[in-house]
């Protein structure tokens, strides 16, 4: 899979993994941290976690779609981008206090 995705679409994952990660369980959000952050196949993660390849490609795949649904209903990495674009001070105060723990 991230062998299809471009830079970008990767970039947009972990964004979306950072924003949302919190909301999928923690298998879920540590498997596509793996892959999407940490580019680990999924024949790697699956050896690592005794898992089959399958199951971690479905993680992955529903994972991902999670996530899409998220952004789709919450709309806060728009709002993040819109506030980066207007507002670059607000965004550089939003990215503080998360690295705080605080947001």
């Amino acid at each position: 899979m991230v062998d299809n995705m471009s830079i970008a679409d990767i970039e947009r994952y972990n964004r979306l993994l950072e924003v949302y990660g919190g909301l999928l369980s923690d298998r879920a959000r540590e498997i596509l941290s793996d892959y999407i952050t940490y580019g680990l196949s999924i024949t790697e993660i699956a050896d690592a976690r005794n898992v089959s390849k399958q199951s971690v490609s479905t993680t992955i795949r529903r994972a991902l779609r999670n996530l899409e649904k998220y952004e789709d209903v919450l709309g806060v990495l728009s709002l993040l981008d819109i506030v980066d674009k207007k507002c670059p001070e607000v965004a550089e105060v939003w990215i503080k206090t998360r690295e705080r723990g605080e947001a």
